[in-house]
């Protein structure tokens, strides 16, 4: 009996840990994409002043400002 509860809270865990972990990689995608929504709406002259293309709005934002390393 005490094998099964040890299993069933550590079985617990490991789904807490991984809802966990999927609401933080959602997060982070609605943040990512908030990002690319707003950088897509500035002018190329803008854009120009932050050191990105337009071609480049979905690696900077998924990479920092790194370029295509």
């Amino acid at each position: 009996m005490l094998t099964t509860y040890l299993f069933a809270r550590r079985r617990t865990g490991r789904l807490h840990a991984f809802l966990i972990a999927l609401g933080a990689q959602l997060k982070r995608m609605r943040e990512e994409r908030r990002a690319v929504i707003e950088l897509s709406h500035l002018s190329d002259h803008q854009l120009r002043d932050i050191g990105i293309s337009r071609a480049e709005i979905d690696h900077a934002v998924q990479h920092g400002r790194d370029r295509f390393q």
